[in-house]
């Protein structure tokens, strides 16, 4: 069983999308508000109908959209199931013109059964219901049907019981709900085999013990011990490989996993599902380039908002053919696109990491929404006007364009006659008067000339020397010969980057503090 499509329309910020999944792995990528996370609501909400007897209805009335809401319009949520080399089409939808009530089309109970959501704050509730050890009893008084996944995963206590009491009536309730202990175990050991001390505690008899967590768990000798011992890390490892195996879950979904897993197990999440859950579809919501960048790209989904906040989704043939314009015209990798709003052209590649280094240090989030890109000189700027990309950026992916000119293009009579060409250019096609910023200075290097962060930046000559070297060369026009003959090794990439990350906020020019701030917070 595998989801082959959803279409929804007025749950939470999507008015109106449908959704083409492929088997196997597949990641939903987008800003932060983007819609990812309600795509995974949808399937569960739906999957969940029946399960949630009369508050289905209650709970799906408080996630119609706002202007749907207003318009009288039905919240509706269908999946295309494939079984068995057929797909069949289940659905629900609310009515508020009839009174909110709930219909629905097919079998949405088998669907819950084969359905799991693990979300960051799931985990955490899998650490809190440690409430329920002093009453593990009640465990024994649930019946294996499907229910929401966070209530599935409090069972995951007992695998710490099942073992050590002496009924093994903990392991046949977790049998009953498709968890294998020993099935786990092994996954966690082939998974994570860097398993680390989990801390110091008091056994019964009040004596003190350390206890790894490969000695806890893995290799089955343990102590009744509480779960929420473990680290964040390893708690989510623990319930996703738990989720992975249980015998009947189809369809697992996952919302930001790279929350609690470091570079190199997000890639290796990947190639663990492929080479051990082949049959499984796995549906994950995330910001990681390095998990959306492990997949093909017809198994990548990209949503953005549109001028009106609804969430919408990038088409297929038209993401294709606009990332092919971004890697060749832009020199921009294509998963970039998952979180900037605006791009930046300026002249050389000196001015991307001035320009990228103060950015981050004026906001540090901001500066993760903007690219600097490199133009490869002043005469090429007119080619960086596609009329047909400009187009694509703002109508598909909300990204603005900004452009720096040095301010000698205005001195330079040959120069200025250019830059007035492509200004006419890019005014005709639309970008805005105020994203064609020309500075006042000739160049980018009239503003690095500030002798405390020279110095800070190359420690061998001091804040007087850099100054008194200025200063005999204050006659000079071409600044970046005169930074070329005075810091040690010469000007050149990794000299800016020097003077970049050595340079205060406080030192940078007001000129240039003010463009950061408007390309950053207009």
């Amino acid at each position: 069983m595998w989801i082959k499509h959803i279409k929804i329309r007025n749950f939470r910020a999507i008015r109106d999308i449908e959704i083409i999944f492929s088997r196997g792995i597949n990641a939903i990528v987008g800003p932060n508000n983007a819609g990812k996370t309600s795509i995974l609501f949808a399937i569960e909400y739906l999957a969940m109908t029946d399960i949630s007897g009369g508050g289905a209805a209650q709970q799906l009335k408080t996630q119609i959209n706002k202007v749907g809401l207003e318009r009288g319009e039905e919240l509706f949520i269908e999946i295309g199931v494939v079984e068995n080399n057929s797909i069949t089409p289940i659905s629900v939808k609310i009515n508020p013109k009839e009174g909110y009530k709930l219909l629905k089309k097919g079998d949405t109970s088998k669907l819950a059964k084969h359905v799991d959501l693990l979300l960051p704050t799931t985990v955490r509730d899998v650490a809190k219901s440690s409430r329920y050890m002093g009453d593990k009893d009640v465990f024994s008084k649930l019946k294996p049907f499907p229910y929401w996944t966070h209530e599935k995963l409090k069972l995951l206590h007992l695998l710490f019981y099942a073992e050590t009491e002496p009924e093994f009536k903990y392991r046949d309730i977790l049998n009953a709900h498709g968890f294998d202990i020993n099935k786990i175990r092994g996954l966690m050991r082939e998974f994570f085999p860097a398993l680390v001390d989990i801390g110091t505690r008091f056994n019964r008899d009040n004596q003190i013990i350390t206890q790894s967590y490969r000695e806890k768990f893995v290799n089955s000798e343990f102590d009744v011990e509480n779960i929420a011992l473990l680290g964040s890390g390893a708690l989510y490892l623990f319930a996703l490989l738990a989720l992975l195996s249980r015998e009947g879950c189809y369809i697992l979904m996952l919302d930001q996993p790279e929350s609690f897993l470091h570079p190199h197990l997000q890639k290796r999440l990947i190639d663990f599902i492929r080479t051990n859950f082949p049959e499984k579809q796995v549906i994950i919501a995330t910001h990681s380039p390095i998990i959306a960048g492990s997949l093909p790209q017809g198994n990548l989904v990209f949503l953005a908002r549109n001028h009106y906040g609804n969430v919408k989704k990038i088409e297929t043939k038209d993401q294709t053919e606009l990332l092919d314009w971004l890697v060749n015209k832009l020199g921009i990798r294509p998963l970039e696109l998952a979180t900037i709003k605006k791009i930046v052209y300026v002249e050389g590649k000196t001015d991307v990491i001035f320009y990228s280094t103060m950015a981050r240090k004026m906001d540090p989030l901001k500066a993760l929404t903007v690219i600097f890109a490199d133009a490869e000189g002043f005469t090429n700027m007119i080619y960086r006007l596609d009329v047909k990309l400009l187009n694509e950026l703002r109508s598909k992916w909300n990204i603005e364009v900004f452009y720096i000119f040095d301010g000698d293009t205005e001195r330079d009579p040959e120069k200025r006659r250019k830059k007035e060409e492509i200004l006419r250019k890019a005014l005709y096609h639309g970008v805005p008067d105020d994203h064609l910023i020309t500075l006042s200075k000739n160049s980018l290097e009239d503003y690095l000339l500030c002798p405390m962060a020279l110095a800070r930046a190359f420690p061998s000559k001091s804040a007087e020397d850099f100054q008194h070297e200025l200063e005999n060369k204050k006659a000079v026009r071409d600044k970046k010969l005169v930074l070329d003959q005075i810091l040690p090794g010469g000007y050149n990439s990794t000299a800016v980057e020097k003077i970049a990350e050595s340079m205060k906020m406080e030192e940078l020019d007001k000129e240039l503090k003010n463009i950061l701030k408007h390309i950053l917070f207009s």
